[in-house]
């Protein structure tokens, strides 16, 4: 594999997202999907609270209702609580909570890592049915979307 082909050429075109994502996993209840030119930052839940700064960009593989798939470069493990901004074309989705639920060395000195969100029911600790409703939004304009 080539250095140019970068972190999207480091997993089968099934993982990628567009039609063949929800066929691909089959133990799924969202469809994967991509948003180009999206990103996201986010900081870690110590034991005060949600602790520092947000992070730096991090591009956004791609996304379902359930979880998303990132390139990190920041030493994370599973388990970790997080509190995300999604920057996507039509503004920033925040707060998203969710949970670090693995992680995957890559030749590029970082890791791909698997986000799964917190239940969406307007109770404390979970995400809004107003992101929920967003995500719904992201889907429908970019699920059957050929990949850029």
């Amino acid at each position: 594999m080539h250095a140019s082909t970068g972190i999207r050429g480091f997993f089968p075109k099934q993982w990628r997202g567009g039609r063949t994502m929800g066929t691909y996993f089959e133990k799924r209840e969202c469809r994967r999907f991509e948003i180009p030119g999206a990103y996201i930052r986010f900081k870690k839940r110590g034991l005060l609270g949600m602790l520092g700064s947000l992070g730096d960009k991090m591009e956004l593989l791609n996304i379902s209702k359930g979880g998303l798939c990132i390139e990190c470069h920041k030493e994370i493990k599973e388990g970790d609580q997080i509190m995300i901004h999604l920057h996507v074309p039509e503004g920033v989705i925040t707060p998203i909570r969710g949970s670090i639920a693995w992680r995957k060395p890559t030749p590029f000195d970082s890791c791909l890592v698997g986000v799964k969100f917190a239940p969406f029911m307007n109770e404390k600790g979970c995400n809004s049915i107003g992101v929920l409703e967003k995500l719904r939004f992201l889907e429908k304009t970019y699920l059957d979307r050929p990949n850029s």
